[in-house]
């Protein structure tokens, strides 16, 4: 299996360029693996939180304004790419959407399903496009701040908008619920969504909305499909220790960090590193030590070295969202079980947390999981973001180069926005960020 989808994700379908007749003919736009799981926007997710730390040296030698500007939270248009990567997907979205009524559907793939499909990449990407380019949501503002734009039609004529914070979830949202009971249960290759994929999006969503409710529903039916998770004490320690497709991956896409992720440049933030113990089978796995005493991070599921890091969908993930949604809820036997039997697949034997464990310390220990599982993923810039109002647990985000200090506090990160690329803005005549 993992060498027939190696050579999978090397295929461009040549039918993306020819008018589409049949069911068939549109599964190969949802199938062009270089469009639809590569290049996600959130590797600015990661170059803007507490996970990645540049050496002056590599920041400096970075050949690009853009990119330098992103790691320093600078008010600035950012690489083009962040952004017509994902609109690029919606577009292929939306021709499967509006051809399925004009092609002859033929026994390879059913009408519903590529809708299905098609539906969970677009409130997928949309999701994706309004953590870097947009305000956290805040339901007290969601209403006046600015979202996306929200493609949906293959219409390219038409003229561009931006929607409101609570137009795009209104719409991503309702775009991956409309989804879910289309796809297939299963797939023949993890670039492909499955139903347990649309609620581990969901959960995902709503985890980062603090709907913790919905959170749980979605997260639980997900872990209901499928709930396998990898055992750390069985992977050998080598370099790029993980397969690609490894067996606890939900559904399988890479984020970019171009000239700023790849290991010859960033290296990991050095309190992150040392708050992994000995008894944390992750500290041998994900890291590896540079000449210059620093570690780079290893433990991508995308397995190689460039700035393309897996950003995808894991069990793992979906475990310490229930986990952490029951313990807000105040099912403390819950949350506790979950944490637990994530902990025995990433730790030495008897590591558990205690049964004396109360909510906030659950809560606590879930956090500081998340922060250390998800490196090079984009969800620490989701929960920084959503904890900027929570007192006790928000934190502000601090660089330092040249004895020059850049930071964010934690009411400047609630509203950051990455500036959208100047060519976009020239284009459209949509509105900046400010």
């Amino acid at each position: 299996m993992f060498v027939s989808c190696e050579q999978f994700l090397q295929i461009r379908p040549d039918k993306k360029l020819t008018i589409p007749t049949t069911t068939s003919d549109l599964l190969g736009l949802m199938q062009d693996v270089q469009t639809m799981n590569y290049a996600y926007a959130g590797g600015l997710a990661v170059v803007g939180a507490d996970v990645v730390y540049l050496p002056y040296e590599n920041w400096a030698g970075i050949t690009s304004v853009e990119d330098r500007g992103a790691y320093i939270w600078e008010k600035q248009p950012v690489n083009a790419l962040y952004w017509s990567a994902g609109y690029e997907r919606i577009l292929n979205c939306n021709t499967v959407i509006d051809y399925l009524d004009d092609v002859i559907e033929d026994p390879h793939i059913t009408k519903q399903t590529l809708k299905g499909i098609a539906l969970f990449y677009r409130g997928f990407t949309f999701f994706d496009l309004v953590q870097v380019f947009s305000p956290s949501y805040d339901v007290r503002t969601a209403d006046n701040d600015l979202g996306i734009v929200l493609r949906l039609n293959s219409d390219v004529n038409i003229k561009s908008k931006r929607a409101t914070v609570a137009q795009t979830y209104k719409q991503l949202i309702n775009d991956l619920k409309t989804a879910i009971p289309l796809l297939p249960l299963k797939a023949q290759f993890p670039t492909t969504p499955t139903r347990a994929a649309g609620y581990a999006a969901l959960a995902r969503i709503f985890l980062a909305i603090e709907d913790y409710s919905n959170a749980y529903l979605y997260a639980d039916s997900c872990l209901q499909l499928y709930n396998v998770l990898l055992d750390y004490a069985e992977i050998e320690a080598r370099p790029y220790p993980f397969d690609r497709f490894n067996e606890e991956v939900v559904f399988y896409s890479q984020l970019s960090g171009y000239r700023v992720l790849p290991e010859s440049m960033a290296r990991v933030d050095t309190i992150l590193y040392q708050s992994y113990d000995q008894s944390d089978l992750r500290k041998t796995l994900f890291f590896n030590l540079n000449n210059d005493g620093y570690f780079s991070f290893v433990g991508n599921y995308s397995q190689h070295s460039t700035a393309s890091k897996f950003n995808g969908l894991t069990t793992a993930e979906v475990y310490l969202i229930r986990a952490e949604s029951a313990a807000r809820a105040g099912s403390i036997q819950s949350a506790l079980a979950d944490l637990n039997f994530f902990r025995a697949h990433r730790y030495a034997p008897d590591s558990n947390i205690p049964e004396t464990a109360d909510a906030d310390q659950i809560i606590n220990l879930v956090l500081t999981e998340r922060h250390k599982e998800f490196l090079h993923r984009g969800l620490r810039w989701q929960d920084i973001r959503r904890l900027a109002n929570d007192i006790e647990r928000s934190v502000s985000l601090k660089r330092m180069f040249n004895g020059e200090l850049y930071s964010l506090n934690p009411a400047q990160i609630k509203r950051f926005a990455y500036f959208i690329p100047q060519e976009v803005v020239e284009r459209s005549g949509i509105e900046q960020n400010d």
